[in-house]
């Protein structure tokens, strides 16, 4: 990385870095749902194939934090950055409860502990897949969405979107106080099959059919696709947690 730019720890790898970063090697354009403070957006953005990265997070002390970094490492003409919590329907307000540039910020005041504990709750706009689609007339090959507890909400804004049968989905799925690990894996099962979408639980690279399968966990990986594209041969053999290569 550039001086004075973001370096995470070359010790720390996420369940989900490896994933990631092989999606982003076989993509053109990426939303990246969920940005935080834009390590994930900076990791695809290493791949020279990617054109472009769409920035969206809610909480916008860690989008400025996104865009500093990706400025300081000369990655930001190839970035957008969208101050928005993705969610089924556009023009809306929701209560975000977050600390500073907390990753588990959360709509879901149970799963955002620290947030709920101060008290420090947001109202923040809300937008849609389908509707950064139609703003900067683009289809993205991939869209990685982490946001704590509302990946439905998220998938249910991409009607259009799946519609063109271009994209993937790389999905963290939660578990909550407020929503199981079973019920939230249902929900998204419930909208892959409206969809014409499989879901690949990626901790093995299986498809799943069932929620029992992932019940037991407290977060989880899936990749979302159209049911007649086969599983990424690129992607057998990547363990969780394994180190991008």
């Amino acid at each position: 990385m550039r001086d004075g730019g973001f370096d995470p720890d070359p010790d720390f790898v996420d369940y989900d870095d490896a994933w990631i970063f092989a999606c982003a090697k076989h993509a053109k354009i990426a939303f990246d749902v969920g940005a935080n403070v834009g390590q994930s957006a900076l990791l695809m953005l290493t791949c020279a194939n990617l054109e472009e990265v769409v920035l969206v997070e809610a909480n916008q002390r860690a989008l400025a934090t996104a865009a500093d970094n990706l400025i300081r490492n000369g990655l930001s003409p190839r970035a957008r950055f969208v101050a928005a919590f993705a969610s089924d329907a556009p023009d809306a307000t929701i209560d975000l409860w977050t600390v500073g540039t907390g990753a588990a910020g959360s709509m879901y005041r149970g799963h955002a502990v620290s947030a709920a504990s101060a008290g420090t709750v947001q109202q923040v706009r809300t937008t849609t897949l389908d509707e950064l689609a139609r703003r900067y007339r683009v289809c993205p090959d991939l869209v990685k969405i982490d946001v704590e507890g509302a990946e439905a909400s998220v998938l249910a804004g991409s009607t259009h979107l799946v519609e063109q049968r271009k994209t993937r989905f790389l999905v963290e799925v939660h578990a909550l106080p407020e929503l199981s690990m079973a019920r939230n894996t249902a929900l998204i099962l419930e909208w892959a099959a409206r969809a014409g979408y499989a879901v690949w639980y990626l901790a093995n690279g299986t498809k799943l059919e069932s929620p029992e399968v992932v019940q037991h966990r407290g977060r989880c990986h899936v990749l979302l696709q159209p049911t007649d594209w086969a599983y990424p041969d690129w992607l057998v053999g990547i363990a969780q947690s394994a180190k991008p290569i």
